[in-house]
């Protein structure tokens, strides 16, 4: 059954592909706007096989041995019925509808932002002087300078490929001391990825277990060697960004790895993994992904709860960050989904995580004091009840209790695992 689905599906999706190249040449004028209508629909394409994967899985969910019980037929009945409710949400004239597209838009802009950063900051080959690029990565303003000081990590921690377990020092060289502090969470964050990438490359489902390994033994070692104090989660999360965007078929063999020599480490790389979920191509698909899909998979592909948990705050930091600028966007989630997210420990932490590291990346931004004091729909009081639960009162807390301890005492790596902060401020503080 699911070779005859995947057969019905390749005619369209190939059709797709097809349209997608004569638009592209038909406006190849428009300019600006045209290369916006180009960078969608690539993002749109590259979805094409999870979109693929997820309706065979629907199908075969719907119409295979799955759904011959009434609790199986119950399961696939509502999970589609969730997907439609959610796909629903574009289609919407309301204020909600209108937040489904401008988180649509929001994460086109970052992924137009990653694509086309090196033209706005052109970065030499080789080595090059830190403390000048990240200069200038801050120049592009408040919101997009985090993920350019990521892509600076990134680079930075290419120029000293090959990497061996002599690799010391990327971010501890005291020449960097006077680098500024704001900088540190993004640059480990980047550095880690760059780490993954390089180590990882022909890595496939058919690589020997004890040779993915050695791989990541070698990842988590020259993570920890390469970090500043306090800092080196920041890297390792980076592991499953990259291991779920681009080495999908290692993530069982990976955590298993991860499990036997360094639970931290696997904490850290299912937090990755969530990150990679919200910014799956699958989830920039109008009527079909988004934050509610994001969910969805973040409970289907954990194995367990430390990955559950971990996954679902990654998702929720991936949100947060993006949409922080429009809170109306997140109110319309919790409009939807609050009931749900109330019992949701993991996901409150991924607000939090996020908003202790944007103060920590961003301090000036005005956008972040907004998005916590944002106040609801005065009309919908169980509404400003699941804001000021899930994200004002904790924010608060967050930034007035937690946050000032993790920077002075350099933990500031740890918002990058799920994790009870308040146990761990104690126990800094005490």
């Amino acid at each position: 059954m699911r070779e005859f689905t995947k057969s019905i599906l390749s005619t369209p999706l190939s059709a797709l592909q097809d349209l997608t190249d004569s638009l592209i040449s038909s406006n190849s004028g428009m300019g600006g706007a045209q290369e916006q209508i180009s960078d969608m629909i690539q993002a749109v394409l590259q979805a094409s096989d999870d979109i693929q994967r997820d309706f065979v899985d629907m199908g075969f969910r719907l119409f295979g041995p799955e759904s011959w019980t009434p609790s199986g037929l119950a399961r696939a009945t509502a999970d589609l019925s969730a997907r439609m409710a959610e796909g629903m949400r574009y289609a919407d004239p309301s204020s909600e509808g209108v937040a489904a597209w401008r988180e649509l838009g929001n994460k086109v802009e970052i992924f137009r932002l990653v694509k086309y950063l090196k033209s706005r900051i052109p970065i030499p080959e080789g080595r090059f002087d830190l403390h000048e690029f990240v200069d200038k990565c801050y120049h592009l303003g408040a919101f997009p300078a985090l993920w350019a000081i990521e892509g600076l990590g990134h680079d930075y921690a290419h120029s000293f490929r090959p990497y061996t377990d002599n690799t010391r020092g990327l971010l501890t060289d005291p020449s960097l001391d006077n680098l500024t502090a704001r900088s540190f969470t993004m640059l480990h964050a980047g550095m880690g990825l760059g780490f993954a990438q390089e180590l990882l490359e022909g890595a496939t489902q058919s690589t020997p277990a004890s040779e993915v390994r050695q791989k990541l033994e070698l990842i988590i070692r020259l993570c920890r060697q390469n970090s500043r104090p306090g800092y080196e989660g920041a890297s390792m999360e980076s592991l499953g960004l990259f291991t779920r965007n681009w080495r999908r078929k290692l993530m069982k063999v990976a955590d298993e790895q991860l499990l036997a020599f360094d639970e931290d480490a696997a904490a850290y790389f299912w937090r990755g993994a969530g990150r990679a979920l919200f910014f799956q191509p699958v989830n920039f698909v109008p009527l079909y992904g988004s934050i509610g899909n994001a969910i969805r998979m973040s409970k289907q592909e954990s194995p367990h709860e430390l990955a559950r948990r971990n996954t679902m705050a990654g998702v929720a930091w991936g949100f947060t960050v993006v949409n922080m600028e429009q809170p109306e966007i997140m109110e319309a989630l919790l409009s939807q989904h609050g009931d749900a997210l109330l019992g949701q420990d993991a996901f409150t932490n991924g607000v939090v995580s996020s908003i202790i590291m944007r103060q920590d990346t961003t301090p000036d931004a005005p956008f972040i004091k907004d998005f916590i004091e944002h106040t609801p729909d005065t009309s919908k009081p169980q509404l400003e009840e699941h804001w000021d639960t899930i994200v004002r009162k904790p924010a608060e807390e967050a930034l007035r209790k937690f946050y000032p301890v993790l920077r002075d005492h350099h933990r500031l790596g740890e918002v990058f695992r799920y994790q009870s902060l308040s146990r761990l401020v104690e126990s800094l503080a005490g």
